[in-house]
């Protein structure tokens, strides 16, 4: 026989469900009740076992699910970033003395003036 928890009467009857319980209480396996002394509603045989259970149970795959996702959006995160540019080493050019003559024997162009064009 059950037993209200809140007055300790054997007067219990099943009472109906809410849209709510309808949705949860089959995961729970348990039945909801009303006390016809002091009309509070309860649960009864909740199955706590298998609602922990369950509950691990979910966590352990949202996490493999969502660390699978981070790790997928992380490959293609590399994958699509530009390679970075290859440094090349060029050696620095070397610095003449001033007053050297012209390594070329090719005369430099003089400069013409307006006049001699005329």
């Amino acid at each position: 026989m059950t037993e209200c928890p809140y007055c300790h009467s054997d007067d219990v009857t099943r009472s109906s469900r809410t849209f709510t319980e309808r949705l949860l209480l089959p995961f729970l396996r348990a039945d909801v009740h009303r006390c016809r002394d002091c009309r509070k509603r309860f649960l009864v045989n909740v199955q706590w076992g298998t609602v922990i259970l369950g509950l691990l149970t979910a966590m352990v795959t949202a996490a493999v699910i969502l660390a699978m996702v981070v790790a997928h959006q992380h490959r293609e995160d590399e994958e699509s970033a530009a390679p970075a540019p290859i440094r090349r080493f060029r050696p620095p050019r070397p610095v003449f003395p001033t007053g050297l003559p012209p390594l070329s024997s090719v005369p430099a162009p003089k400069e013409d003036t307006g006049a001699a064009r005329k």
